[in-house]
């Protein structure tokens, strides 16, 4: 690892993103509702650049698999949220979007792992 000027150690970018995915991960899994469905999907772009950044390697195989497990949690959120939604907003056609939704994201899931 690098230093700066001062002696303090230089933050990798792909690590540091890897980092923030997984606090954002751990606080969505501590939370309920909506405010864990945007953790995840906060998490969702740190992992997707944490890969980026790392190109290959551990970091960027730890990041693909992170990914893959938030994006599973990001459907379950969902499918959770629509299943919690007060009688008025539930629908048919609201209930078929979250498991299409939850569909894509189980997906997308499958595809980082």
């Amino acid at each position: 690892m690098g230093r700066h000027q001062k002696g303090q150690a230089v933050r990798n970018p792909a690590a540091q993103a890897l980092e923030e995915g997984e606090t954002l991960q751990q606080r969505g899994e501590r939370r309920g509702g909506r405010e864990a469905l945007q953790c995840f999907e906060q998490a969702v772009s740190k992992f997707q650049e944490a890969a980026s950044l790392s190109g290959s390697g551990e970091t960027w195989s730890h990041a693909l698999t992170s990914l893959g497990e938030v994006l599973g949690q990001c459907a379950e959120a969902i499918v959770e949220l629509q299943a919690c939604a007060p009688d008025a907003e539930q629908g048919r056609a609201q209930e078929e979007a979250a498991r299409v939704q939850g569909a894509e994201l189980y997906a997308r899931a499958v595809a980082a792992y």
